[in-house]
């Protein structure tokens, strides 16, 4: 008995998604609509950025801490 091509990829990405040393984040673009407008937020190069004014001052904001808690069971280190 052959295991189906399909089945046989599954099985594949079963295994590789317990590797997660085999990927590397290269980024992240994401649009998020806040309560003061539509904000910008990416991760490149290894670093997190945002269009919002708090970020300019802080390189932080609320918009890229709610950013790394929806993307937090990634098993990526999203903060070298």
């Amino acid at each position: 008995m052959t295991i189906e091509p399909l089945e046989e990829k599954r099985q594949k990405a079963q295994r590789y998604a317990t590797e997660p040393e085999r990927f590397r984040l290269e980024g992240i673009h994401l649009r998020m609509t806040s309560e003061h407008g539509v904000r910008e937020i990416t991760f490149q190069e290894g670093r997190w950025s945002c269009t919002c004014p708090f970020y300019a001052d802080h390189h932080t904001c609320s918009h890229i801490m709610a950013a790394q808690q929806i993307l937090n069971g990634i098993q990526f280190d999203l903060d070298r």
